[in-house]
């Protein structure tokens, strides 16, 4: 029994030591860049003429559960509608909460100007009611192909018409190796 019990402390120990001088944190953290976008996304809201969004399936509940809803929004260097148009924000939403108003997103972020004209990053999670929505960066197209990241939402600025979301992104995509 005892040459069991030291048997498994010896591999124990060899497991141990094999995964701490073999897991790669400092070598990842080398090939990792990390970018922080600030943009501001300008949605015309549901009912208003031009309307940027649209129900598609629309359940009349006062939680909002099972409404389905399609995104095409554009999003801008500033809160002013006049400020330079950076992309499109195009997706679909669903009411996913029975106790409170609140959904399950998936979007693109998709850049039509400046240094990241054509690239994209696409978007999956959760928007809470009120406060703000953290989300998951799942991957993305040019520049931001392989990405992967977070996003934080929150509104900067209503109107009777609009919302205007401040959205930092924070991206993580590796660096090709050097060969």
């Amino acid at each position: 029994m005892a040459a069991l019990s030291s048997s498994c402390s010896f591999i124990f120990l060899l497991l141990l030591l094999l995964v701490l001088f073999t897991s790669p944190p400092a070598a990842l953290a080398r090939r990792t860049r990390f970018l922080h976008l600030n943009f501001y996304l300008h949605e015309i809201n549901l009912g208003v003429p031009n309307s940027t969004m649209i129900f598609v399936v629309n359940e009349n509940r006062s939680n909002g559960f099972g409404d389905v809803v399609v995104y095409d929004n554009v999003f801008r260097a500033g809160v002013s509608p006049d400020s330079p148009l950076l992309g499109r924000e195009q997706g679909l939403g669903v009411g996913s909460n029975l106790q409170v108003y609140s959904g399950l997103t998936a979007l693109e972020f998709f850049f039509t100007t400046g240094r990241y004209n054509g690239s994209s990053f696409a978007v999956f999670g959760r928007v809470p009611a009120g406060g703000i929505s953290d989300r998951t960066i799942i991957g993305g197209t040019g520049r931001f192909r392989m990405a992967r990241g977070y996003i934080l939402g929150s509104v900067a600025a209503t109107t009777n018409t609009t919302t205007t979301w401040e959205m930092n992104a924070y991206i993580a995509a590796h660096r090709r190796p050097r060969h």
